[in-house]
């Protein structure tokens, strides 16, 4: 698998470096006078915002990587409905089973359809088991508010039960969604992730776009 950076900024570095440059060229033609400072401290300014575009652009060269998964280890993948574990990990799941390690998923927001939690549970257990995770081991849990409904209580009890999965199961890897302001269900397990992952852990945490 690779270890990927979801966003590339390379088309707003990019247009930073283009309007850096006409704020140069504005500011050498004007010569003297207020527009002349005024442009230049745009060509100041986007030059600098240009600099760190660049810098990080490096650091994405340095941080993405293919990373191997070459030996058994007890992968724990978080997906708040059913498509998001094959999304993000189905294919690490289930080469991990046949290394030999323990794959075990768990959901977290049961459809809110009528009669749809049951349905999806039962597809989901049978697809894992294709892929040679049994059913003790594909777990589904109503710990996420339903979609726009706040509930902090219930949120609180969530990261406690997360805790309880993560110390019961001890995993060598944690898979879960990305917080990306997109689905609210994925933005709320990478933030009750933030909460219940302490310094003293000793696992690998990989977020899924």
């Amino acid at each position: 698998m690779k270890l990927e950076i979801y966003f590339r900024p390379a088309i707003p570095v990019g247009l930073l470096i283009v309007a850096a440059c006409l704020f140069w060229i504005a500011a050498l033609a004007l010569g003297a006078g207020v527009v002349a400072v005024m442009a230049l401290a745009a060509a100041l300014f986007y030059t600098g915002l240009a600099a760190l575009g660049v810098l990080a652009l490096l650091r994405l060269a340095v941080l993405e990587q293919w990373r191997e998964w070459p030996a058994p280890g007890r992968l724990l993948i978080l997906a708040p409905h059913e498509d998001d574990c094959v999304i993000s990990a189905g294919g690490v799941g289930a080469l991990n089973r046949r290394l030999g390690g323990t794959t075990r998923v768990v959901y977290l927001a049961p459809d809110e359809a009528p009669g749809m939690a049951d349905r999806r549970a039962a597809e989901a257990r049978a697809a894992w088991r294709v892929a040679g995770v049994g059913d003790d081991n594909v777990l589904h849990l109503d710990l996420l508010p339903p979609l726009r409904q706040r509930d902090p209580q219930k949120l609180r009890r969530a990261a406690a039960r997360l805790r309880s999965v993560i110390d019961e199961f001890r995993p060598t890897a944690v898979v879960m969604p990305m917080f990306e302001g997109g689905h609210v269900h994925h933005d709320m397990v990478a933030a009750l992730m933030g909460v219940v992952v302490t310094g003293d852990d000793r696992f690998d945490v990989f977020e899924a776009p």
